[in-house]
C-alpha cells in the first residue's frame, strides 16, 4: 500500500487515530476558535462541517453560532459521528446534525452560510474540487474557512546545526 493510500486510510478511522485527533485538538482549539470568530462566523449561521472526524470543530462552531445556529457536521466515519454526538449530548449542544456522507457526493437542499473543516485540504488528493464542491454548498456571500498547514516555508533550526 502506497503511503498515501495508507495516510487516507489511517486518518481518523481507527480508535488510535480518533485519539490521537482529540489530543491534536486541545492543542489547535484556541487557533481554530481564533480564526472562525475572525472569518465572521457568528450567531445564527448555519455551517457545515466537512470531515469533521469526532467533532472537534463542529463543537466549536456550535457554540459560536449559539442555539440560533445550527451545525451540520460531515463524515463519512459513522464511528466518528457516534463520538461526536456523545460529546454533543455531554455538553448539552443541541444544534448539531450529524450526516454520515462524503463531501463529493453529498448534496443538501438548502445552502449554508459557511462551510468549514480543519485539515482536510492536506490530506486531500484533490483539494480544490473540495473548494469547488464547498463553494457549490454556500449561500451567495457565504464562507469557506479552512484550517490548514503551509509547508510551503521552512525554517531553518537555530542555532545553525541543532538538530543535524
Amino acid at each position: 500500500m502506497a503511503m498515501s493510500e495508507k495516510s487516507a486510510y489511517v486518518m481518523g478511522h481507527e480508535e488510535r487515530e480518533r485519539r490521537r485527533l482529540a489530543l491534536q485538538a486541545t492543542i489547535l482549539n484556541p487557533f481554530t476558535e481564533h480564526l472562525l470568530r475572525r472569518a465572521g462566523i457568528s450567531a445564527g449561521m448555519r455551517v457545515l462541517d466537512i470531515g469533521c472526524g469526532v467533532g472537534d470543530v463542529s463543537l466549536l462552531a456550535s457554540r459560536i453560532v449559539g442555539r440560533s445556529g445550527r451545525v451540520t457536521s460531515l463524515d463519512f466515519d459513522g464511528r466518528a459521528l457516534e463520538t461526536l454526538k456523545e460529546r454533543a449530548s455531554a455538553e448539552v449542544l443541541g444544534n448539531i446534525d450529524c450526516v454520515e456522507g462524503n463531501v463529493h457526493d453529498w448534496d443538501s437542499t438548502s445552502r449554508f452560510d459557511a462551510v468549514i473543516g480543519r485539515h482536510i485540504l492536506i490530506h486531500s488528493k484533490d483539494p480544490l474540487a473540495i473548494l469547488t464542491r464547498s463553494a457549490g454548498l454556500l449561500q451567495p456571500r457565504g464562507l469557506a474557512v479552512f484550517h490548514e498547514y503551509d509547508f510551503s516555508l521552512v525554517h531553518r533550526a537555530w542555532p545553525i546545526g541543532a538538530f543535524a
